[in-house]
């Protein structure tokens, strides 16, 4: 999983990171702040399965929006049930 961060502090991306990876999922992040369409085009080409897009509005709202690479489908996940759902797929 491919955490793109838009316009948001490091530290969330991080932190999601942690959690994500201590429940046993392998997850990778932008740490060089490129846009998003550039952090979508590194996805394309390792062939990384889905997304996970984290800006200001997910924050505030507490959940994360998951994209699935193949089929472009989205789906809003509340943050503290991230590591459940992302672990059945």
């Amino acid at each position: 999983i491919f955490i793109a961060c838009i316009g948001i502090d490091m530290k969330n991306a991080i932190d999601l990171a942690r959690k994500l990876r201590k429940a046993g999922i392998e997850c990778e992040f932008d740490i060089a702040g490129r846009n998003i369409r550039k952090q979508l085009d590194y996805v394309n080409s390792k062939g990384i399965p889905y997304v996970i897009f984290l800006g200001p509005k997910e924050l505030e709202k507490k959940i994360i929006k998951l994209r699935n690479m193949k089929t472009g489908k989205e789906e809003e996940v509340n943050m503290k049930d991230a590591d459940n759902l992302i672990s059945s797929l």
